[in-house]
């Protein structure tokens, strides 16, 4: 699981729909990053640190960057 993912959703109180809408993207697939159950793409994590505005960053979707940061 991306914490970064997660925690900009409930800071800015969005569900997996609100997101999917902004990001042009479903709701299922939203709901399996949050949950861990799938990892972007590359194409699609950048697309993402985008519209996070670098919150959520390409690189912690990786999980031995992930550790290394929590390290």
């Amino acid at each position: 699981m991306n914490t970064h993912f997660v925690t900009y959703l409930k800071e800015r109180k969005l569900s997996d729909a609100d997101f999917a809408a902004q990001a042009g993207m479903g709701r299922p697939y939203v709901c399996k990053l949050r949950t861990g159950a799938a990892i972007p793409s590359l194409k699609t994590a950048a697309r993402i640190e985008s519209l996070t505005g670098g919150r959520v960053s390409a690189s912690s979707w990786i999980p031995e960057a992930s550790e290394e940061r929590a390290a």
